[in-house]
């Protein structure tokens, strides 16, 4: 018989805070804003390695994190600034479809 355990019984910190910290109105995207440029800086920075390959590797977990502190609109506007930094970044072109 399997048993779960709540978030609150698990002993990994990082993600206590992750899950127990919501952002409402502004700050859910002021956080979106921030943790989508922080991938943003970090996808080009390693540009060179990965050319155009995984333009969305590093914007995951950024849409995840703002999903999770600010709910699924905030969410959708990380989305939305990920498919902005893969196009500036040539990630993403017409012929993809």
């Amino acid at each position: 018989r399997h048993t779960f355990r709540s978030v609150r019984s698990m002993k990994f910190a990082p993600l206590q805070f992750l899950l127990s910290f919501r952002a409402d109105g502004i700050a859910g995207y002021a956080v979106a804003v921030a943790v989508s440029f922080i991938a943003f800086v970090l996808r080009l920075s390693v540009e060179a390695v990965l050319d155009d390959r995984l333009a969305f590797a590093l914007f995951v977990p950024a849409i995840i994190v703002s999903s999770l502190i600010g709910g699924a609109g905030v969410g959708a506007f990380a989305t939305l600034l990920a498919i902005l930094g893969a196009l500036f970044l040539g990630g993403l072109s017409a012929d993809m479809a």
